[in-house]
């Protein structure tokens, strides 16, 4: 059994995103998301390479807010990408934080979690 890694608590979250690499993009579906990275569903004919910097753009609340995350692929498997966010501008990091404080109901955990990123 492999060892978690994971020191950020992920959310589960139905959204679409789109995926875009050099100039290409693929619609994909979220998994769950976290503080620092996000699963995916893998977008068919997207040859993923473990390293490859993307962006991955989610809509939240038919469409109306966006978060934009540039990100690094950590994991790839048949169905899924892991993505490690590697920059987040000002409002996309508002409504992350306050995605992830809404769903996990707990501000001391989420003021640990902010802690760790800086």
């Amino acid at each position: 059994m492999t060892e978690e890694k994971r020191s950020f608590h992920r959310i589960s979250f139905d959204a679409n995103a789109t995926l875009t690499e050099h100039d290409n993009s693929w619609d994909s579906q979220v998994i769950d998301i976290c503080l620092k990275g996000i699963l995916i569903k893998r977008p068919e004919h997207f040859d993923a390479v473990i390293g490859d910097k993307v962006n991955i753009n989610i809509c939240l609340i038919k469409n109306d807010i966006e978060i934009n995350m540039d990100a690094n692929i950590v994991h790839v498997d048949e169905d899924h990408l892991g993505l490690e966010s590697t920059y987040l501008d000002t409002e996309s990091s508002v409504h992350l934080v306050r995605l992830v404080e809404l769903n996990l109901g707990d501000s001391e955990l989420l003021q640990r979690e902010l802690a760790e990123l800086f």
